[in-house]
This record gives C-alpha cells, sequence and structure tokens, in this order.
C-alpha cells in the first residue's frame, strides 16, 4: 500500500500538505513562482538583455498582477528595446493599478523624451518630482529628459553622437541601481562633459 501514499484522491489530504514539499522540492528545482521571474528578470536587466528581461516580467505579472516592481520593469524594457509607444502604453496601465507612482512617471518620461515629446517628458518629470516618494531613478530620469532637451536645443552645435550620452546615462543608472554610489560621479562627469554646449 505504500506506493499508493503519494496519490491525491481527495482535498483533506492534498490541503494536510505542507507548503513546498511538492514534486518542485522533492526534485531540487526551483519554483517558478512571480519572485522567480522577477528575479531572473533584474539578473537579465542588469546583464543589459533587455528581451529576456522583458519576458520574464511578464511572466512574473502572469503570476502576480499587483507586483509593481515587474510593471516598472517591464516599462523600462521597452524603453530599452526602443518600444517607446508600447512604453508608454504600459506605463498607462500601471498607472491605473498605482495612480500617480513618481517612478511609473518617470519611466513614462524617458519613453516621451525618446520618442521626441521633450515637452510632455518635462510634464511628467514635474509631475513625478511633486510626489512624496521620490527615488534615484526619478531624479536620473530627469536629467535623461533634460539632457535630450539640451541636445535638441543645440542641433548641429556639437560632434558628440546623442546615443553616446544615452549609454551614458544607462551606466549611471545601472550604478546607481546597484547602490554604487560612490562611483556615480566618475560615470557622470563624462556624462556632462559629452552634453552639447549652447
Amino acid at each position: 500500500m505504500s506506493r499508493f501514499e503519494s496519490l491525491e484522491f481527495d482535498d483533506k489530504r492534498r490541503a494536510a500538505r505542507p507548503a513546498g514539499s511538492g514534486p518542485a522540492q522533492a526534485t531540487g528545482t526551483p519554483v517558478r513562482d512571480a519572485a522567480y521571474f522577477r528575479h531572473a528578470a533584474d539578473r537579465a536587466s542588469r546583464a543589459m538583455r533587455f528581451e529576456l528581461a522583458l519576458q520574464n516580467y511578464s511572466k512574473a505579472l502572469e503570476q502576480d498582477s499587483a507586483a509593481f516592481e515587474c510593471w516598472l520593469g517591464q516599462v523600462k524594457m521597452l524603453i530599452e528595446l526602443g518600444e517607446y509607444r508600447e512604453a508608454m502604453l504600459w506605463a498607462d496601465k500601471a498607472l491605473e493599478m498605482f495612480p500617480e507612482h513618481p517612478e511609473l512617471l518617470a519611466a513614462k518620461a524617458e519613453a516621451a523624451a525618446r520618442s521626441g515629446d521633450l515637452h510632455k517628458a518635462m510634464a511628467y518629470t514635474d509631475n513625478a518630482l511633486s510626489k512624496k516618494r521620490v527615488t534615484a531613478f526619478v531624479w536620473l530620469s530627469r536629467g535623461e529628459v533634460l539632457l535630450a532637451r539640451r541636445s535638441r536645443m543645440a542641433q548641429g552645435a556639437s560632434s558628440v553622437p546623442r546615443r553616446r550620452w544615452r549609454v551614458s546615462t544607462i551606466m549611471v543608472k545601472a550604478l546607481a541601481c546597484s547602490c554604487w554610489f560612490s562611483f556615480i560621479p566618475c560615470m557622470a562627469r563624462p556624462t556632462v562633459s559629452m552634453m552639447p554646449r549652447r
């Protein structure tokens, strides 16, 4: 009779079974829940594998639609992939669940700035900075919008390609998000020096 002990025929036996004692734990494979996919997405994002990160954030949201970090991560990955219209759409959907969240507004500002709508981008960053929970990401997004505005105003005044300062801002953001704050001034200095002069 021992070989039939693991069969589950009723809800009582299933409810009495301790959490985490299923086949995933028995075989040593990780449980693929929202946290698992979010951590995988974060790792892919830090490795600048944006497509993979986007897929993992989407999988995490399928498991837990109230995970704010996954909504924000999805919007950020769409921005990095150059899907600005899609990023704005997903930012709006996220703002329905998390109204007036400063990081979502900042991400929306980045998408607007990169798509060329600098007026809306400034309005979004102004709104984000007026909120209570302002983070480093909000300030970095504001900086990116200001860089975009300056480079737009001084078109042709500099030989520095716009793509180059974007790469530097990505590096600054990566350092800020990884808590290497002491290195940010070293990274920010080249970014500022690449800005076009009036």
